[in-house]
């Protein structure tokens, strides 16, 4: 029994290690209050998540389900401030893309709003391509997309798109075109 009361309590300063300390001024562009308390609290429990892996030794295929936790996190947030900059900065060009998709007979889809973001400089095409393949990781996190696409989402391909460098370069691109 104490073992595992020793064990317990290893396992609890290890999550707590995990805790990211937050200043709050990554999305400090975001002007409305629910919407960046919301992207605040969804990179924080990505982050969580991703600490967790790292202080637990979980090796890569055991932490699957939870590396598709990351990848909903991080897309959805990119997500989110992509549709927020359109509909709060760039509405012209959002109506641009209503009418390339209504000609098309078809939605709007997230690669149109990246396409365009690119095309007006508010992200680079490096960052736009890798936002557009994690997206598409997200996508494939359905079982029977994922089957079709024999895509597997590598731990190299976690680190490189479910990163705080790559969100904090996004960040500053659409800050600085946006404040």
């Amino acid at each position: 029994m104490t073992k595992k009361v020793n064990d317990n309590k290893i396992i609890e300063e290890r999550i707590k290690g995990c805790k990211l300390l937050y200043t709050g001024d990554l999305f400090n562009f975001i002007e409305e209050t629910k919407l960046r308390n919301a992207l605040e609290k969804s990179y924080k429990e990505a982050v969580f998540i991703k600490n967790i892996i790292k202080e637990l030794n979980i090796n890569y295929s055991d932490a699957h389900p939870l590396n598709e936790i990351v990848i909903l996190h991080f897309a959805s947030i990119y997500e989110a401030i992509i549709d927020y900059i359109f509909e709060s900065y760039f509405n012209e060009s959002l109506k641009e893309i209503h009418k390339e998709a209504k000609k098309k007979k078809r939605k709007i889809r997230f690669k149109d709003k990246i396409t365009k973001a690119i095309e007006l400089e508010i992200l680079t095409s490096n960052i736009g391509e890798k936002i557009l393949k994690l997206y598409e990781f997200r996508n494939n996190i359905h079982i029977l997309r994922s089957v079709k696409k024999e895509e597997k989402f590598t731990k190299m391909k976690n680190n490189e798109l479910c990163n705080n460098e790559l969100l904090v370069e996004f960040c500053n691109n659409i800050a600085a075109k946006t404040i």
